[in-house]
């Protein structure tokens, strides 16, 4: 059931749906601000708040009180938890796409790509060596290939994403150092999107050889068509909007419509929703920001 009867009826809220995720919402949330006012005076990033709280709310600290684990957070709950976290990430990862500017990394030069690579290679390396040797601990029905490729880009990837929001809050985003940091993050980024869409197409396709191959090819096939039409249409929404107006409610309509849309075909595929989403995004980021402010 989603919704409860009433406490004076006998029902427990905490045994529906809708007022079950509400108090997790709240909590989560709530947690996160507590650890951000903690942290503030030895001036620490938002996210590392947001990861501990994680961390405490999640199995390795409250889930080890059974009551805890049982009651506010049980694991008929966890579907629908997980289900508006990866909806919000979809949009979340389209906001980080819409203000990515590949050409930054053209005006970078090869300091960013130079970079962007020795920060790589190492963890990655070291991250593949090691997945041998935890295989087994973790399962022994797990596929060689993707765990080597999810752990090497676990202990390389700099996320775009987390570093952006560090970068903006000690105001160092738009700086000489912050441009280049964003440039070689930039790289990563795209690198480790890659790898990560091969190694989870690899561990869910185990029928043969050739349905990894249409995966990769339906994939590149997916990029292509957004590049030439999709990016395209976008482009022309974006001229039609003059610089001082905002995109009108159908446009952003059809934006956030389609960004549901990439998500379902690169899950149909048989790579992850999230890969989808940042293919859908104007040519101009800059402008396209400003439009759905």
């Amino acid at each position: 059931m989603v919704t409860a009867y009433g406490i004076w009826n006998g029902g427990n809220p905490l045994e529906f749906s809708l007022p079950l995720f509400i108090l997790q919402t709240a909590i989560i949330v709530a947690t996160t601000r507590i650890l951000v006012l903690l942290l503030k005076p030895i001036r620490q990033p938002r996210v590392i708040a947001e990861i501990l709280a994680g961390v405490i709310l999640g199995p390795s600290v409250m889930g080890q009180v059974e009551v805890w684990a049982t009651t506010v957070f049980p694991v008929r709950s966890l579907l629908t938890l997980e289900t508006v976290a990866h909806l919000g990430l979809l949009y979340f990862l389209f906001l980080v796409g819409l203000e990515m500017d590949v050409n930054v990394i053209q005006r970078s030069g090869k300091k960013a790509l130079i970079i962007a690579v020795a920060g790589m290679a190492l963890p990655f390396c070291i991250g593949t060596a090691t997945s041998f040797i935890f295989r087994h601990q973790v399962s022994k029905n797990v596929h060689q290939a993707s765990f080597l490729l999810f752990l090497g880009v676990a202990l390389s990837v700099t996320a775009f994403p987390v570093l952006a929001r560090i970068l903006a809050e000690i105001k160092l985003l738009n700086s000489v150092l912050g441009r280049i940091a964003m440039s070689a993050a930039i790289v990563n980024d795209m690198c480790a999107w890659i790898l990560l869409a091969l190694a989870i197409a690899i561990s869910e396709v185990n029928s043969s050889a050739f349905s990894s191959l249409w995966v990769l090819l339906s994939g590149v096939a997916f990029v292509l068509a957004c590049f030439y039409v999709v990016r395209p249409a976008m482009w022309w929404l974006v001229r039609r909007v003059p610089e001082v107006e905002t995109l009108s409610d159908v446009y952003v309509t059809l934006i956030l419509t389609g960004v549901m849309l990439a998500g379902v075909c690169t899950d149909a595929i048989g790579i992850h929703s999230v890969f989808g989403r940042v293919r859908v995004r104007p040519r101009d980021p800059q402008r396209s920001a400003r439009g759905f402010c």
